[in-house]
């Protein structure tokens, strides 16, 4: 197997160290939008997405100086009329519960490209805020994905800018058909 040697950090690990600018955080989720739209396209299902699996690569070529790579595809799953021998069965949960969608949480079979954006919302989520979207841990925090809806940004970002705090709550709409698309 070759894979592709990155220089840079995780999402994790920039947050970790310093607070990120809104500006800042709006072009990575961009970036990961793209990305993901492109796993999409190609019936890829990621379903683990979080800040440890965003790597940060310093990039003269993008506007604010780093790429965003998307690492782990270790429990992606094929969407569509490709996932015939690949679906997950019913019942069966997998990813980090911070991050996972109401439909992972329910172990549903039928998983597509939607639950990424409710990750991608809860990732935007925590950049922009310092917290995840339900404060639990374990089963709490997957029932509070499927009873609770979460707190608007700017209720704890004041200075949030509103088209950022409207895409997370669409984002992060517990109904997968009220998600937003993701097309880069």
């Amino acid at each position: 197997m070759i894979m592709e040697y990155l220089t840079g950090e995780s999402l994790r690990d920039r947050m970790l160290r310093e607070r990120i600018r809104q500006d800042l955080a709006v072009a990575f989720f961009r970036q990961t939008a793209s990305a993901l739209a492109a796993a999409h396209q190609a019936g890829i299902v990621h379903r683990d997405l979080k800040p440890e699996n965003i790597f940060l690569v310093d990039d003269s070529e993008v506007s604010c100086g780093q790429r965003v790579k998307i690492l782990d595809f270790g429990i992606a799953k094929l969407a569509g009329d490709n996932a015939a021998d690949f679906r997950t069965r019913t019942g069966m949960v997998f990813g980090t519960p911070a991050y996972m969608s109401p439909e992972q949480c329910m172990g549903q079979k039928q998983i597509d490209h939607r639950t990424d954006i409710y990750s991608l919302g809860c990732l935007m989520f925590e950049v922009i805020s310092g917290q995840v979207p339900f404060e639990a841990e374990g089963v709490e925090m997957m029932t509070a994905r499927l009873t609770k809806t979460p707190p608007a940004l700017a209720t704890i970002v004041p200075d949030v800018a509103p088209e950022l705090d409207r895409a997370v709550v669409r984002a992060l709409a517990r109904d997968p058909a009220q998600r937003a698309a993701v097309d880069g």
